[in-house]
């Protein structure tokens, strides 16, 4: 651990190094007998038996019965005369299912100080998450981020109130959750029931943060961290005349979704120089693109750039979406909150309707995706028609990413029909 990881982790508990590291190194002793290389493949393998059955989605929908009394509306998709494939992203039926372009004018958000609410971070709690981390081998850093306190919308203009936090107060309380979850799967032989049954032994953390489906709903009371997540559509010329969508399979050392197929970008919503100038999603949505799509320098962690919008002027990709406004479109097309977590999730489509872009970058698009010919990273909205319908119900897709490939394929099946083979797909609310 970096010192000035540390010194916000000291911070943040109100421990002394002393004490800490005394704490740190006993319980990390202990996660390292618990987690050998023997033991963690144990583990990648239980977890993808989890998401393969689905058991997580469904212990989630058992612990939250009542989310209609809350307000919330759970997000499906389905095929007309099947099965929906369920997902965990809740919210109001207009905010899940809206559809707002998102333009310099049309993003009207606020900065305020509002002190962070919920409950406290435990010592002892806080040193496992931290000593788990580091024996599994998972990536973990710190940031400012976004907290949402609130959001409004209306047809052509979305308005959020975020204040400043740190990563860190997320990933060490509530941002524990989806582990703690899958972890009580492990420890219960993958039975629902029992962990359902016993939850405040086997979910404390989630008995503490997001009791209930009330809690959820009252975001603004509340940690609440979340970001984008981005499907992005190339139109490519003849003979394929279709669009692409890239995917990913998240690497096994990130701090969450190890293993999970994702939609890309995505990313958690947070400023990197200037936090009164950065909270647009479209400016998240470049930043990221530039990162995660076509491999540019990291624009968060330790940048040492002056101007928050730099990228902007060194990626060609960016350049041409800035000159040709026109031949492209970033749209809202959801908004809602993971059960999982407690995150807000933006579900994004970007989609390219020229095929220069194709032309001329794609030879560039990177990932780290684990390819194979079963995740082949681009999928066709023409030819793969099977696979995307696969995608769509594939349980080691994360739930949010279905939210966001499922909405952004909605509409652009409305404004490209010829170029979108998916008949009878339709996203439902309830």
């Amino acid at each position: 651990m970096d010192l000035s990881l540390l010194a916000t982790v000291l911070s943040l508990l109100g421990i002394s190094a002393r004490d800490f590291y005394r704490l740190y190194q006993e319980r990390l002793k202990k996660e390292q007998q618990r987690f050998s290389e023997e033991q963690l493949a144990a583990r990648r393998q239980a977890i993808g038996e989890i998401t393969s059955r689905g058991l997580h989605t469904a212990l989630l929908l058992k612990l939250y019965p009542d989310l209609q009394t809350a307000g919330l509306s759970r997000f499906a998709v389905g095929f007309d005369g099947g099965e929906d494939a369920a997902t965990t992203i809740v919210g109001s039926p207009e905010q899940l299912g809206c559809a707002i372009e998102l333009t310099e004018g049309s993003e009207r958000h606020r900065l305020v100080e509002v002190d962070c609410k919920g409950p406290d971070l435990d010592q002892a709690t806080a040193t496992e998450i931290l000593a788990s981390t580091e024996a599994r081998g998972l990536n973990l850093w710190d940031q400012g981020i976004y907290r949402l306190d609130a959001i409004e919308m209306e047809p052509h203009e979305v308005r959020a109130s975020f204040s400043l936090d740190r990563f860190m107060r997320y990933r060490l309380g509530i941002g524990a959750l989806l582990d703690e979850l899958l972890q009580a799967l492990i420890d219960t032989e993958l039975c629902v029931d029992k962990v359902f049954e016993d939850r405040d032994q086997f979910l404390p953390l989630r008995s503490k943060f997001l009791p209930t489906a009330q809690s959820v709903s009252q975001f603004g009371q509340r940690m609440c961290a979340g970001g984008i997540l981005a499907t992005v559509a190339i139109l490519r010329p003849d003979p394929y005349d279709d669009f692409v969508i890239p995917i990913q399979r998240r690497s096994w050392s990130t701090s969450d979704e190890q293993g999970m197929i994702t939609v890309i970008p995505q990313a958690f919503h947070q400023p990197t120089i200037d936090p009164a100038q950065e909270m647009n999603l479209r400016d998240t949505f470049l930043r990221e693109l530039y990162e995660e799509l076509f491999g540019g320098e990291e624009a968060i962690r330790g940048t040492r750039r002056l101007r928050h919008d730099w990228y902007t002027m060194e990626s060609p990709e960016v350049q041409w979406l800035q000159a040709n406004q026109n031949h492209w479109r970033l749209v809202l097309t959801g908004f809602g909150l993971d059960l999982a977590t407690g995150n807000y999730i933006f579900a994004l489509l970007c989609v390219i309707r020229h095929t220069g872009f194709w032309d001329q970058f794609s030879h560039k698009i990177v990932g780290n995706w684990e390819s194979t010919e079963a995740d082949a990273p681009l999928v066709s909205t023409k030819k793969d028609t099977a696979r995307l319908k696969k995608l769509l119900f594939a349980p080691a897709c994360t739930r949010v990413s279905i939210f966001s490939l499922a909405r952004g394929l909605e509409y652009l099946v409305n404004l490209e029909p010829a170029k979108v083979n998916l008949p009878g797909m339709n996203c439902r609310y309830s």
